[in-house]
């Protein structure tokens, strides 16, 4: 057995009961609009809002880094991210512009 939010993260891994599938630079991750809402006001106002994205199933988030959106969307269901040299200056980014100031103190 394992705990809630590494369960949900295998979940959304094999792509079992998402609603969702976001691309950025030719990376496709799935995942549950529920989960990202729960954990960031940039996609909660995406998806709980008149935006055409609250009903897309595909979303193309334009001037991302595909690395870097597998680094947000593996933090949102795990609380967990491995920064490097190579990712820091992306992840910072994302982590200003999409999720909940955790991420930017785990940075700092």
């Amino acid at each position: 057995m394992c705990d809630e939010s590494k369960c949900l993260y295998f979940v959304a891994r094999q792509n079992v009961l998402c609603d969702v599938q976001l691309e950025a630079e030719g990376v496709e991750i799935p995942a549950h609009r529920v989960v990202l809402a729960a954990c960031s006001s940039y996609f909660n106002a995406m998806f709980t809002g008149e935006l055409s994205e609250s009903r897309a199933h595909k979303i193309l988030l334009q001037e991302v880094d595909g690395k870097a959106l597998g680094l947000l969307i593996d933090f949102v269901y795990t609380s967990e991210i491995q920064v490097t040299e190579e990712n820091v200056q992306v992840s910072m980014h994302l982590g200003q512009s999409c999720v909940s100031p955790v991420i930017l103190y785990t940075l700092e």
